[in-house]
């Protein structure tokens, strides 16, 4: 039996009255893009300086997709109570992203699926790469190597994980 122990924490300091709300988003394939289904609202969109600014305002927003125009650099920020389809265009200057909730943790990098690499993934539902088609989820994928691993070349599958918080202790003199 083999175990496998991580030593890393991510600390969020939320005080009284804030909210925190953990999400990103996914690019949506080339050549596609949003439209809505019905009439559409009148919406405002931005013209912004980058790609990261309007992610940020669609984070603030709780964007449900957004669309950035790379040369126009408009930034389309769409409600979550609008009503979107995916449709089919030619601008190949628009990219679109779509929300996904939850938290995606992995100790990897990744570009595309047949160079995607790391030490430790935790896949939570199927994606789109074969090593994320598994039998069950939430699964453990790590690296049974002595370095990190290409994971569609083979990964070992974890039973279980523990996580061990270390804090080191101050000293305090009596009262």
């Amino acid at each position: 039996m083999e175990v496998l122990l991580l030593a890393l924490t991510t600390i969020l300091a939320v005080t009284s009255g804030q909210e925190f709300d953990e999400a990103y988003y996914n690019r949506l394939g080339p050549g596609y893009s949003y439209d809505y289904i019905g009439t559409p609202p009148t919406e405002r969109f931005h013209t912004v300086s980058s790609l990261l600014e309007c992610s940020g305002i669609a984070l603030q927003r709780q964007s449900e997709f957004f669309t950035y125009n790379k040369v126009s650099r408009v930034c389309k920020n769409y409600s979550p109570k609008d009503i979107m389809t995916v449709v089919s265009t030619n601008d190949t200057n628009e990219i679109s992203f779509y929300r996904c909730n939850g938290r995606n943790f992995y100790i990897s990098h990744a570009s595309n699926c047949t160079v995607d690499r790391g030490w430790l993934q935790i896949i939570e539902s199927e994606g789109r790469c074969e090593y994320e088609k598994l039998a069950r989820y939430p699964a453990i994928l790590y690296s049974d190597a002595t370095s990190s691993v290409i994971w569609n070349d083979g990964f070992a599958l974890a039973d279980s994980m523990a996580i061990f918080i270390r804090l080191r202790q101050q000293e305090y003199p009596d009262p």
